[in-house]
């Protein structure tokens, strides 16, 4: 066993755990958890859906700010489309929650596909702290940045499109 893990620390973990991979990692981590004292301060989610929405930003992140920005954009302008029209919404949903509380179920549901192409982005081309489309860039990279962004703003289009449109 323990020849097995020096193999996997000579072969695998020193050439994918870089410092660059550390840094952001404990950002991540950082913003994250500020995320989610702050989405549960104000209600925005259930206990279920901090802790769910904490692993997603924490993958979120990893790959750089951009990304991350990209998930804080999305939640924000859906948190915000949430909390219009919410009379006429308590007349028509059996489920209403004040505020729009959502729990794992939900932040998965809009968020599980997106992380997949973060850490597909991290596993290609590492973490970095800005976006950059070059030469350089695999092809594999460039297809999880604009999955990433596409599946967002997929998502970001039809809770608009349900919350507003009630």
């Amino acid at each position: 066993m323990a020849q097995f893990l020096v193999y996997l620390n000579k072969n695998f973990l020193s050439k994918f755990v870089t410092q660059e991979i550390f840094q952001s990692l404990v950002i991540s981590l950082g913003i994250s958890t500020i995320l989610m004292a702050r989405s549960l301060r104000k209600g925005s989610v259930s206990r279920s859906g901090a802790v769910a929405g904490w692993f997603v930003g924490l993958f979120n992140f990893l790959p750089g700010m951009a990304f991350g920005l990209t998930l804080i954009t999305f939640f924000l302008v859906g948190s915000r489309a949430t909390t219009i029209k919410q009379d006429e919404k308590k007349k028509f949903e059996e489920d209403f929650k004040e505020g729009g509380q959502r729990d794992w179920k939900q932040v998965l549901s809009n968020s599980w596909l997106a992380t997949i192409f973060a850490v597909a982005y991290v596993i290609e081309h590492g973490a970095r702290s800005e976006i950059r489309f070059a030469a350089g860039l695999t092809p594999c990279a460039t297809a999880s940045i604009c999955a990433f962004v596409g599946y967002y703003a997929c998502c970001c289009a039809d809770t608009l499109s349900s919350e507003i449109g009630v």
